[in-house]
């Protein structure tokens, strides 16, 4: 099962450790942390790690994937995931982006934006992996 976690990087308690519904698939998958009871304070900073098990009996290590993010509010409204990315949000971007995924699948624009985005933190392999 995969597990999640999200710390406060100051080292107190983690707000979250918990195992996540199973992946339907390789790609792109949103954890929602309000769905989880969780909500970041602003200006924290917090460390989050995703696990995913290899198969039982594998001799190869579990997939992690971790990263950092800083809750900090926009000094002004913001709107569209291309102004969420330009002014640095870059989670609140890739969220967006998602959103309307989801609403327009097809749409090639909206497919090479979310690229761009991936791409800009190394991420370019998984863009092809949920492109399938």
């Amino acid at each position: 099962a995969r597990t999640g976690a999200i710390v406060p990087v100051d080292g107190a308690e983690p707000l979250l450790d918990t195992t996540l519904p199973a992946a339907a698939g390789a790609g792109i998958h949103r954890v929602r942390l309000s769905d989880l009871g969780v909500r970041l304070k602003s200006g924290e900073e917090y460390q989050w790690t995703i696990a995913v098990p290899r198969k039982e009996g594998s001799r190869l290590k579990d997939a992690v994937a971790s990263g950092r993010v800083r809750v900090q509010p926009p000094r002004a409204r913001i709107d569209g995931f291309a102004e969420h990315a330009q002014a640095g949000y870059w989670y609140d971007a890739v969220a967006q982006l998602r959103d309307q995924l989801e609403r327009q699948p097809g749409d090639s624009a909206l497919r090479a934006a979310q690229q761009s985005l991936l791409e800009q933190v190394g991420l370019a392999e998984v863009v092809r992996i949920d492109a399938r």
